[in-house]
């Protein structure tokens, strides 16, 4: 009999591509680890961000003695450059400081020494302080050290991502005023555009940050809002360009602010949203660092992490309609030692 039947065509998908879980990196000062003692710091990794919640174990932990980060030689600030999968880890001694360099860092996992490591006198890494990366422009910015002109001095490292051993900063910039340091750094990539948070006080907004010279840092604007009120410490931008300035403990209370359009903001501005209250928990050690995820599984403004102290963060949901006393969606606790002041940051492509 002839057969009457019609192919019917299946459209097939693979079903082994592995898609992006997203990833959140913690540098912790004083790792806890039955092992290892209590004074050596970590580089931890956390995967599938958007589900921690209570007591979480790291997919990945990097520490040891091939590592230095020892009870000698502190994590002061970390930076991770996503497009290449390269972490930047600011260590600092009673000698001076020196910058990590671990490539694939998303492999990386035990006892393993760093890539290279860019120390020595012609580096001009002197103390601790906050450091930032341009991934698409291959520059790493570190505010380290008060220099010969009596302020703290930026350091930009151009072709970071090469860089080895006792090598001298392309750039040297000066902030201004004299005597003044940088409590916090934030980067706007896609303007070449960098916020200094100056003594919990104001901050300084530098246009093209790139194509700076040596010499004094003038900033093109300065947001001196009032209501900062010299407690703040850590600042981070969010998707919408807005500039979210953390205030710590030592205030009352503790909060958040968020200034719109950070970008062009100048003078004494107010603050379109504030985190702040009861429900927050920002009253347990106050807002310190901070970044905003909008990886896989994040709410459609994305989430901020924020650590409070003893390794807890606070994680609120859509940050670009938080406003007020609000609780956050969810806490989870990483495993530390101390009170000290966490460095986050987050990779959404993997």
């Amino acid at each position: 009999f002839p057969c009457h039947c019609r192919m019917r065509r299946h459209d097939y998908a693979p079903t082994n591509m592995a898609q992006p879980q997203g990833q959140l990196y913690v540098a912790v000062p004083f790792f806890s680890s039955q092992s290892l003692g209590t004074g050596n710091g970590a580089l931890l990794r956390f995967d599938n961000p958007a589900m921690l919640t209570g007591n979480v174990t790291p997919a990945a932990t990097v520490t040891g003695d091939l590592v230095p980060m020892n009870v000698n030689e502190i994590v002061a600030s970390s930076a991770f450059d996503a497009i290449a999968d390269r972490m930047f880890v600011l260590v600092v001694s009673s000698t001076g400081g020196a910058i990590l360099v671990f490539d694939h860092m998303s492999t990386k996992n035990g006892n393993v020494a760093p890539d290279r490591v860019i120390e020595g006198s012609s580096t001009g890494l002197l103390a601790i302080g906050p450091m930032v990366v341009d991934a698409s422009r291959d520059i790493l910015y570190v505010e380290s050290g008060v220099g010969a002109g009596g302020a703290a001095d930026v350091l930009v490292f151009k072709n970071a991502s090469t860089l080895n051993g006792n090598v001298a900063p392309s750039t040297v910039l000066e902030l201004d005023p004299a005597n003044s340091t940088a409590a916090d750094l934030a980067l706007d990539q896609a303007n070449d555009r960098l916020f200094a948070l100056m003594g919990g006080t104001s901050i300084s907004v530098f246009d093209h940050a790139s194509t700076r010279v040596s010499g004094v840092m003038v900033a093109d604007r300065v947001i001196s809002a009032a209501s900062l009120n010299g407690g703040s410490g850590h600042i981070a931008l969010d998707p919408g360009g807005r500039l979210l300035v953390a205030i710590e403990a030592g205030t009352n209370p503790p909060n958040i602010k968020i200034f719109a359009n950070a970008g062009a903001a100048n003078g004494d501005v107010s603050p379109v949203a504030t985190i702040t209250g009861s429900l927050t928990g920002l009253d347990s050690g106050g807002a310190e660092a901070m970044t905003v995820y909008t990886g896989p599984g994040a709410s459609p403004g994305g989430d901020l992490y924020v650590n409070t102290n003893f390794g807890n963060v606070l994680v609120f949901n859509n940050i670009a309609t938080a406003d007020g006393n609000i609780a956050p969606g969810r806490t989870f606790a990483v495993p530390t030692v101390g009170n000290g002041n966490l460095q986050l940051t987050v990779d959404a492509s993997r």
